[in-house]
């Protein structure tokens, strides 16, 4: 420990930003430090469990995946604000979409996304990572590499008819 504190602040804050693009976990735990400031984030064994198969699926490991945690225990900051911000931080083409139960959910969680994708240490870590101007709508995001975070609801039309990410303004 003593050696890493013996580091330049430049130095601590590479390494700091390699481990948050490496590690999906450390990820996690910095996408609830700025989407719920003030808080105290416990790591508990679930949510290493849930970072461990979300990881699994954005390698391609696991092509299903239904979760099922009580409310409360941070599935949707991990499932639908952290998993797909990294996801898109490793691959801007691919299309990420986050059902939720309630439109006014779908927002919350698009909004906490947009959060992440848009903070100082997001875009230093993920540097070919950007929005689109063309499309960055309270549901729709979409990256300039054309992929994207669609945020749908289960009563919603688009959950029901597979509509896909568009590209472009409507």
């Amino acid at each position: 420990m003593s050696k890493v504190l013996s580091l330049s602040p430049a130095v601590r804050r590479a390494v700091a930003d390699e481990l948050l693009r490496r590690e999906f976990v450390a990820f996690v735990r910095r996408t609830f430090e700025t989407v719920v400031p003030g808080e105290e984030l416990h790591l508990n064994w679930h949510i290493l469990a849930l970072a461990h198969v979300l990881e699994q699926v954005r390698q391609g490991k696991i092509k299903r995946l239904i979760i099922t945690v009580p409310p409360r225990h941070l599935k949707s900051i991990t499932a639908s604000v952290a998993f797909p911000a990294f996801g898109l931080g490793h691959d801007p083409s691919k299309k990420f979409v986050c059902l939720s139960y309630s439109g006014d959910l779908a927002v919350k969680h698009a909004a906490d996304f947009r959060a992440v994708t848009n903070s100082e240490w997001y875009r230093r870590i993920f540097p070919a990572m950007r929005i689109s101007p063309e499309k960055n709508t309270e549901f729709e995001t979409v990256t300039t590499r054309r992929g994207g975070r669609l945020a749908t609801s289960v009563g919603d039309s688009a959950s029901r008819t597979g509509r896909p990410l568009e590209s472009t303004s409507a």
